[in-house]
């Protein structure tokens, strides 16, 4: 490609980029061309989850508007206000990215590792670095500083149901389960961050201890450094 086509191609992407750009600013807080009267709920998706919300904007926290409806009657008006305040979704209506997720999240092995990790502290006017043994998890299992210890992880779901406690609305959690599919007639609504992940065995949520390993410089240090 000589010199004066290859000037010509960087312009026309960097139009295309900017258009796109501009048409993605645009979209953000415009409004639909919705013209429906009465009460009525739009379908919005974002990664493949759907929410039926009571807005008009074609894109809002990251969902997308689309043009299908659902109707609500005076009676349900204030449930599902509710539901969108307090970010629960329905599970009925996302039952394939439920089954999709859980079918993904499979369970895990993880190795201990050990590593050392420097603490500061001011002496005087006199930062000290102290290094001390620190331990973390990792799913490396070729990890150079493995402690020979291990254990598998599992993904466990939180589903949630609404009950009205003297004329206000009550959020109940269920226990942990393998599948928010199967608890869906008695717990029917899932938030977007549904699950944790657990150690097989006990079933707590995993530690990680001292945190991994970070390789960058201590910010602590750089803090006592910078105020002497």
């Amino acid at each position: 490609m000589d010199i004066k086509k290859l000037e010509v191609t960087k312009k026309l992407i960097a139009g295309l980029l900017l258009t796109a750009t501009a048409a993605s600013l645009a979209a953000c807080g415009k409004k639909s061309d919705c013209e429906i009267n009465g009460y009525h709920l739009h379908r919005y998706e974002k990664y493949g989850i759907a929410r039926y919300l009571s807005e008009e904007e074609l894109e809002w926290r990251g969902y997308d508007w689309t043009d299908q409806i659902e109707y609500v009657t005076p009676s349900e008006q204030q449930l599902r206000e509710f539901e969108q305040r307090k970010g629960l979704i329905r599970i009925d209506d996302n039952v394939d990215y439920l089954m999709q997720l859980e079918q993904e999240l499979q369970d895990f092995t993880e190795y201990r590792y050990k590593y050392t990790k420097l603490k500061t502290q001011l002496v005087g006017k006199i930062v000290v670095t102290v290094p001390k043994p620190a331990y973390s998890w990792t799913k490396d299992g070729g990890h150079a500083c493995l402690t020979g210890e291990t254990r598998r992880c599992h993904h466990v779901y939180t589903g949630y149901k609404v009950v009205e406690d003297n004329g206000r609305f009550k959020i109940i959690e269920s226990e942990p389960t393998d599948s928010l599919v199967a608890i869906k007639d008695e717990f029917p609504y899932f938030k977007e961050k549904s699950y944790k992940v657990v150690v097989l065995g006990d079933n707590k949520e995993a530690d990680y201890e001292d945190g991994p390993e970070i390789k960058e410089p201590d910010e602590e240090l750089e803090k006592l450094i910078n105020n002497k």
